[in-house]
């Protein structure tokens, strides 16, 4: 067990894993080939606290 991952840090890092499997990853590749901003992902990323609006 890492010593400096606490039951917060642990839980946000699977918060992260879950977002970003369910919601970054499946149309990642039409995003990066099309350089289109998806601001509706962006804003859901700035609830969550992964940016700031």
């Amino acid at each position: 067990m890492n010593p400096y991952l606490d039951e917060d840090l642990t839980m946000l890092a699977e918060q992260a894993r879950r977002f970003a499997t369910g919601r970054v990853a499946p149309d990642f590749l039409e995003r990066d080939q099309t350089r289109v901003l998806d601001r509706t992902l962006m804003r859901e990323m700035g609830q969550m606290g992964f940016h700031r609006t």
